[in-house]
């Protein structure tokens, strides 16, 4: 194993010999509770990396392996980089609408033992940037936010658009690494439904467009400056909208988006640039393939044709077929992070009562950026155990996503 200063670790493990104030804690969750009686600066945690092999499963959230990429720069120095993460926390609006019951008994399910939980694994991962989906705009200010500021860490959020989704991305920052120059919320389909309202065509198709465009949606960018490189890095937190992917076209459509907005705040698709969360689409879905290659393939273009949820006068149409210029993005050299290291998406990055699989990602512009590694995901058999997540184990029902990159 090379040494820290070539070869930056991701996986720094928490020390269970130290103290740390989670607030809200009621009943302690049974995985790595600290000790009590020792220093509390998380910032400083203990490095104990373990590499990954075919036998080398992650049992559960705090022990988990690092994977290397193979390409990285290995004398690339720590100076240079950085560590991100990515977690839908789930929210307690979606969490009391879902059957997380059916296998979980409830006292895991609160807020407050899942606050505890969330904490302790955050500490674990101990980022420099860490990207939340999900978070409820009073949790975030009474709980969430002050916890983390106690560890050294500054946060924004924005909430979601639509008052029946009473929750939105907070974006924190490590202060010691990072300072932020600039914060934006901004809404996904806005600058396409006021295109749409301009357009000198049927009022009733126009108004239809515009419904089934207007969805709970919006993307957090900030500008960070990096006070070891004195560098920009802009982030994106994205969470697109889920309803039962039975909408590809507009996904495709809010994940260009995203991208657009993040490259324009970034200056252009040459400076570093991320944008991570959870995306809702599948490794194999119309919105993961734009996304990966800027503009839709034809297979997938002539997919999205045959998909006619606008309701019209005339009978259903394809919304591809009125905003097909827009199915396209900005960025010419995005790539995932897990994916540049593993080969694949991770198998599981979600899995609740009535779905499973990979709808999470960290993406990186590769001109400005490179990746060194990422934390492998918890075993499939450790997840599947109980039936679902969250549990006793697991404080939501996506697991977290962890890479270290590198500023070029």
């Amino acid at each position: 194993m090379a040494t820290e200063s070539t070869d930056v670790l991701c996986c720094r493990q928490l020390d269970m010999g130290e103290t740390h104030d989670l607030s809200m804690s009621t009943e302690s969750p049974t995985a790595a509770k600290p000790a009590e009686g020792s220093s509390s600066d998380s910032t400083h945690i203990a490095s104990s990396l373990r590499t990954h092999s075919s036998m080398d499963l992650s049992p559960d959230i705090f022990h988990r392996s690092c994977i290397h990429n193979p390409l990285r720069d290995c004398n690339s120095s720590a100076s240079r980089s950085f560590t991100v993460v990515s977690y839908n926390i789930l929210a307690e609006c979606h969490k009391k609408l879902g059957d997380y019951h059916l296998y979980t008994e409830e006292k895991f399910l609160t807020q407050e033992f899942r606050h505890q939980l969330l904490l302790q694994e955050l500490l674990y991962l101990d980022a420099d940037v860490i990207c939340l989906q999900e978070v409820n705009p009073s949790y975030y200010n009474k709980h969430l936010h002050p916890a983390l500021l106690k560890h050294g860490y500054q946060g924004v959020f924005i909430k979601r658009t639509q008052d029946f989704f009473d929750e939105g991305e907070a974006t924190f920052f490590r202060t010691k690494r990072f300072s932020l120059e600039c914060h934006k919320g901004i809404p996904l389909t806005a600058d396409l439904i006021t295109k749409v309202e301009g357009a000198e065509q049927d009022t009733f198709l126009w108004d239809a467009v515009k419904k089934y465009l207007d969805r709970s949606d919006v993307i957090s960018v900030c500008t960070l400056r990096c006070s070891n490189t004195d560098k920009k890095l802009t982030v994106g937190n994205v969470h697109v909208t889920w309803d039962d992917l039975r909408c590809q076209d507009v996904q495709a459509l809010q994940i260009a988006s995203a991208v657009k907005h993040v490259v324009l705040q970034a200056g252009g698709d040459a400076f570093p640039h991320i944008i991570c969360g959870d995306f809702n689409s599948f490794p194999t879905s119309v919105g993961y393939q734009l996304m990966c290659d800027g503009s839709l393939l034809d297979t997938n273009k002539a997919f999205l044709t045959s998909v006619k949820n606008i309701k019209s006068s005339t009978g259903p149409k394809s919304l591809i077929n009125y905003l097909l210029e827009e199915f396209k993005h900005t960025s010419s050299n995005i790539a995932s992070a897990y994916k540049t290291c593993l080969g694949h998406e991770p198998e599981i990055t979600c899995r609740d009562y009535c779905f499973t699989g990979c709808l999470d990602y960290i993406f990186y512009g590769r001109v400005g950026l490179g990746v060194a590694d990422i934390l492998g995901i918890v075993d499939s058999s450790v997840i599947d155990k109980n039936g679902g997540l969250p549990n006793k184990g697991f404080p939501s029902d996506h697991v977290s996503l962890k890479s270290t990159l590198y500023f070029k």
